[in-house]
């Protein structure tokens, strides 16, 4: 019971996680065609997204570490590595190289956006594009071990 219930939050909150990253992509092409004061205004609408990636991304790592190590000796145990790992990268990448560019664009109004504006924007915008492909290679892997474990235990 403790396995399933791992492994269901553990895919639960990466699915949930996962669905922002691919929002950033999806907004990515749009977003990248506004000029400076119209892209600083649209980093507003991400406030919401702040405190609930802050449980659910950690959360879904967390999870994820517990359901490899309760996956040991198990055929799953390798994947569901990996999808700790990759999941592990992803939440790397956004302390090492999204949070720095969240601080910067605090710091700027429609009047003090700097001339070099679009490297953090590009640095903010693809980063979260590769979080998504590591969140979803992650899940994948996760959901692998869960299907992985039910044909080999039964439970």
């Amino acid at each position: 019971m403790v396995r399933r219930t791992i492994t269901f939050l553990a895919l639960l909150m990466t699915g949930l996680n996962m669905g922002g990253a691919f929002a950033h992509v999806l907004e990515l092409p749009g977003k990248m065609r506004l000029d400076g004061p119209a892209y600083l205004q649209t980093q507003g609408i991400y406030r919401g997204f702040g405190p609930v990636g802050a449980i659910l991304e950690p959360g879904s790592v967390l999870a994820a570490a517990v359901m490899a190590v309760l996956a040991r000796k198990t055929p799953a145990y390798t994947v569901s590595r990996v999808g700790f790992a990759f999941l592990a990268a992803a939440l790397a990448s956004w302390l090492a190289l999204v949070a720095p560019m969240n601080a910067r664009f605090a710091k700027w109004t429609a009047e003090t956006i700097p001339p070099d504006w679009k490297q953090t924007r590009n640095q903010w915008e693809y980063t979260h594009a590769a979080r998504f492909f590591l969140q979803f290679v992650g899940f994948g892997a996760l959901l692998a071990g869960a299907l992985m474990r039910r044909s080999t235990t039964g439970d």
